[in-house]
Order: structure tokens, then C-alpha cells, then sequence
């Protein structure tokens, strides 16, 4: 279920999120809107491209692992299950209405899930894919 979210200012103005590509920013303001309130979701990569990103030919999968490397959500393992979260979710968004009531049905972090690592030095010029022309990782 989608949930309507607020962005503050500041976050056009976060200098760790600036050096991130427009696509991650994006995503990134998108899980907010399905986070419970507790900043927590299942991890299933597909499902958050159809509900953040449906139009856009990019791999969602690594765009989370990006920003789990940059520390914007941790991607964790619970008997099992894939969840991620959003570490300071509360302290940026006001839950309201009936949704202050409800406690999370997921699970809080566990185990850390392992990742393929940012590619946030090819987002700064450092490093960049010759086999590539688009904008972000496919």
C-alpha cells in the first residue's frame, strides 16, 4: 500500500545523496511512500521497480545495493526473508492517522544481506563503463 510521504527541503541540498545519480535519488524518495511506519519493507527488488520506477529500463536490484553501500537503507535477512529499511525514516517523516497506530509487521534489521557494492565512483567520473551508454546501471 502506498503512503503519502513528505520531502524536506534539504534533501535536494544532501551532499552524500547529491553525489548519487538522479534515478537513485528517485528511487530512494520512492520507498518512502511504501515503508510502513517503521521505515521497513520487503526487499523484492521487482515489485519496487513496478511501484517506484515502472517505466524505466534500470535494475532496481542494484540501485538498493547502492544505496545500502551508502548507508540510505540496509538491506537485511530474516529466517529467510529479504526486508530493507530506511535507518532514519522517523526522523524525517511524520506518520499520521491510522498509521500512527499500527506497529510493523516486519521484522527490525538482522542480518546484514551482502551486496555487489556501489558503483558510486562510476557517479563521479571515476570509473565509468566503456560497454555503457545510458545514464545508470542496466
Amino acid at each position: 500500500m502506498a503512503r503519502i510521504r513528505t520531502i524536506k527541503p534539504e534533501f535536494f541540498i544532501h551532499e552524500e545523496l547529491s553525489e548519487m545519480a538522479p534515478v537513485v535519488r528517485l528511487l530512494f524518495i520512492g520507498l518512502w511512500c511504501h515503508c510502513d511506519s517503521a521505515g521497513r519493507m520487503k526487499d523484492r527488488p521487482k515489485t519496487i521497480k513496478l511501484q517506484v520506477l515502472p517505466y524505466d529500463d534500470i535494475d532496481v536490484d542494484h540501485l538498493l545495493d547502492e544505496l545500502d553501500a551508502a548507508g540510505f537503507i540496509i538491506r537485511y535477512e530474516v529466517e529467510g526473508g529479504n526486508y530493507l529499511c530506511v535507518p532514519k525514516f522517523n526522523e524525517h517523516q511524520r506518520i499520521s492517522g491510522t498509521e500512527i497506530k499500527s506497529e510493523s509487521k516486519l521484522p527490525p534489521p538482522g542480518q546484514k544481506r551482502k551486496h555487489l557494492g556501489s558503483t558510486l565512483d562510476h557517479w563521479k567520473g571515476k570509473e565509468r563503463s566503456k560497454e555503457r551508454n545510458t545514464p545508470y546501471p542496466l
